[in-house]
């Protein structure tokens, strides 16, 4: 399922792309890049730097309407979110 959710992002990103002419907001789109799996080393450099396991996957920071901007946890198939995800999207 992991690969289906890859696949998705891509294709928003992809659409966004091709509209971002039309929509100026959509150049304000993009990925944060906090999950996945990597090198012991690398994970504990991102942590360093900053990175938080469960913030979402994307942010179109864009305010209106009194907000800052929209974040996008992606999901495909069956999968949920976490806990840890929950908590963050509540937070947000």
């Amino acid at each position: 399922m992991k690969n289906l959710e890859h696949l998705e992002q891509a294709a928003l990103f992809q659409w966004t792309s091709m509209n971002e002419e039309r929509i100026p907001e959509l150049k304000n789109l993009f990925a944060i890049p906090n999950g996945g799996h990597r090198h012991k080393a690398v994970a504990a450099k991102m942590k360093a730097e900053g990175v938080k396991a469960g913030v979402p996957d994307i942010l179109l920071a864009c305010p209106c309407d009194g907000f800052h901007g929209l974040f996008i946890e992606m999901k495909a198939g069956k999968n949920r979110t976490t806990k840890n995800q929950n908590e963050w999207i509540q937070r947000l």
